[in-house]
């Protein structure tokens, strides 16, 4: 069996003309969206076995690193950091504009080796690089946040919900990041939104555990974090 040339060119745009390398790739990336902890060891898998097939695959790379970085393999964070940033680098060696590499390169530096000004120049690489990028708005509000840096973030994550305004991610992001500045009012009206758009999103229901916990809820607070549990 043959690729024809629309092939080709489809599989060249991202990234490789191998289809099965492409095909792993894609399952990876199933499994990635899920976001559970068994999920995740599966895209690691499927990503690895991408890469596999075509070593010059950067986007391959670029998910391993990112499985790397949230934990997949069940690490202690000084092996799966330390790995998700050679693997990210490794995936920029072949594509220096891959946005997921960058966004791991930031994550690295910024959960783990603390090096936050290196952590901001990734951050801002990736959204260059894809301005539209949803995930890379959210994350560098998130960073953005936990600097203290409060109406920057603010102004950053509403971009992203303008993106993407049904993401239970952002919608969650939001309520977090008022949570952070103290504005526990602001952020249960918009945990409680981000429920109401799916009631099973685990992060939510931690966030808003959070929120309870601060205004003196404390039953709430069980509730919440039960639920997310």
């Amino acid at each position: 069996w043959r690729l024809t040339d629309q092939q080709k060119d489809t599989l060249a745009k991202v990234g490789t003309q191998n289809s099965e390398a492409y095909n792993l790739y894609l399952k990876g990336r199933h499994f990635w969206n899920q976001g559970t902890p068994d999920a995740m060891k599966k895209a690691d898998e499927y990503f690895e076995a991408a890469a596999g097939q075509d070593p010059a695959y950067a986007l391959a790379f670029a998910g391993c690193a990112a499985c790397h970085a949230a934990g997949s393999g069940g690490d202690n964070p000084h092996d799966s950091m330390v790995k998700a940033k050679q693997v990210a680098l490794a995936a920029l060696k072949r594509n220096p504009s891959l946005v997921d590499a960058h966004l791991t390169l930031a994550t690295v530096n910024f959960r783990y080796d603390w090096e936050f000004a290196t952590a901001e120049r990734e951050f801002k690489r990736a959204i260059e690089l894809d301005p539209k990028n949803v995930m890379a708005h959210q994350r560098y509000a998130e960073f953005l946040a936990l600097m203290g840096r409060h109406k920057e973030a603010n102004a950053e994550i509403w971009k992203a919900r303008s993106l993407d305004p049904r993401s239970l991610p952002v919608n969650q992001a939001i309520g977090a990041i008022q949570y952070y500045a103290g504005e526990y009012d602001h952020a249960l009206d918009h945990l409680r939104k981000t429920l109401a758009i799916d009631d099973n999103f685990a992060p939510a229901h931690t966030s808003l555990g959070l929120v309870y916990e601060q205004t003196g809820k404390s039953q709430d607070a069980v509730v919440e974090i039960l639920r997310a549990k």
